[in-house]
Order: C-alpha cells, then structure tokens, then sequence
C-alpha cells in the first residue's frame, strides 16, 4: 500500500515518493491514448515541516516520462 513502509518520517515521506512515482509510470502504462486520470493528492507534514507533495507530483505528471505515449 501506498505511503505506509519505512522508519521514521522522512524515510516514510522518500518511500511514499517512489511508490507515487511507480504508480504515474502504470497508470501512464495502461491508460488509453487521449484518456485522463484523477488523483486526490494531499501535502505531507514530516517533522513538523509542511511538504508541498501535491506541487511535486503534479510536476512529475506533467512530465514526458510520465506521459502515455512516451511509456509504449
């Protein structure tokens, strides 16, 4: 599951990164060509810092390597 494996804050928040990042690699995967995909994505507050996690996503879903056509 997503966001619940690792040791203390800010190993949780790195692995939560990965597994976010491997979940935009299958959906740009499997998605059909011209389709669109949702997500509901919240910041995270690791050590009492706020982490603007939704800015970073939105980012790397922005990107080529994310994109349906870049994955076949």
């Amino acid at each position: 599951m997503t966001g619940v494996r690792g040791r203390g804050p800010k190993e949780e928040l790195a692995l939560y990164n990965e597994d976010m990042q491997g979940m935009f690699r299958e959906v740009a995967r499997v998605i059909k060509p011209g389709a669109r995909a949702a997500f509901v994505i919240g910041d995270a507050t690791v050590d009492r810092s706020e982490y603007t996690t939704t800015r970073q996503m939105g980012d790397w879903a922005a990107t080529p390597v994310w994109s349906a056509n870049a994955s076949s």
